[in-house]
């Protein structure tokens, strides 16, 4: 595993994580605005990690993967632009959409795509 690869699994993971606690935990006070912050550091990284990652779909160096890294980037904005302004209900959907479109989805193809990191990593470890 290069540090890439490492850096861009881990704050993936994290986020990942942080996300599914702070979807369950109560909202707008305690640990919900510090942890939401790192949860935004972790997508910002894992998104920064993507471009230097390349995937070789499509016989190129980018993909529609480092499309959905742009589009996160944009959206992780929101959330945050819309959490400052009061929006909850905008914030709560923008947040709900990147932990299940840009976390969760792309984690299980991840696992399931032959010649992906994860995928190789799993079959080795689990065959």
């Amino acid at each position: 595993m290069t540090l890439l690869i490492g850096l861009h699994l881990f704050s993936a993971l994290l986020a990942l994580v942080l996300g599914g606690m702070l979807l369950a935990l109560p909202k707008g006070r305690g640990w919900h605005r510090p942890l939401g912050r790192i949860w935004i550091g972790g997508m910002v990284i894992a998104c920064l990690s993507s471009f230097g990652l390349s995937s070789h779909m499509m016989g190129s160096y980018f993909s529609p993967l480092h499309g959905l890294a742009l589009f996160t980037l944009v959206m992780v904005w929101k959330a945050f632009y819309h959490a400052r302004r009061g929006q909850i209900s905008a914030h709560r959907k923008v947040v709900q959409g990147l932990y299940w479109g840009a976390l969760v989805v792309p984690g299980i193809f991840a696992i399931i795509l032959p010649g992906r990191f994860l995928n190789d990593f799993f079959s080795q470890s689990l065959f």
